[in-house]
């Protein structure tokens, strides 16, 4: 069974813990509703994000890095799986420290869980 719980769990797998654990788990359920086969396709961009945190891998040399450092040799499909989604989330909060989960929301100006 999948929801929020499995969704904690996941995330502190992926090393989030306190109030970062918290705000993780609240961005999956505004990201995918805490459904870790969620997709979301941007027809004008072509670009997909993937699982419970949405990640999204439209900038190349993000892709990339991602998979290097994740290891993740089969592909997008792998972020379908919730423990590796949430290790990709947690990849992307680490890189950037001056402003936390910039990748959910502050990128355009607006807190994470607006």
């Amino acid at each position: 069974m999948y929801g929020i719980w499995f969704t904690l769990e996941a995330a502190k797998k992926a090393g989030f813990a306190g109030d970062e654990l918290i705000v993780a788990g609240a961005l999956a359920g505004r990201e995918s509703f805490w459904n870790p086969w969620a997709t979301n396709m941007n027809p004008s961009t072509r670009d997909v994000s993937y699982g419970l945190w949405q990640i999204n891998l439209i900038l190349p040399t993000t892709k990339r890095l991602l998979f290097r450092d994740l290891g993740l040799a089969l592909g997008e499909m792998q972020l379908l799986e919730p423990e590796t989604n949430a290790r990709a989330a947690r990849w992307l909060y680490n890189r950037s420290p001056s402003v936390p989960f910039y990748a959910w929301g502050p990128y355009k100006d607006i807190p994470p869980l607006w």
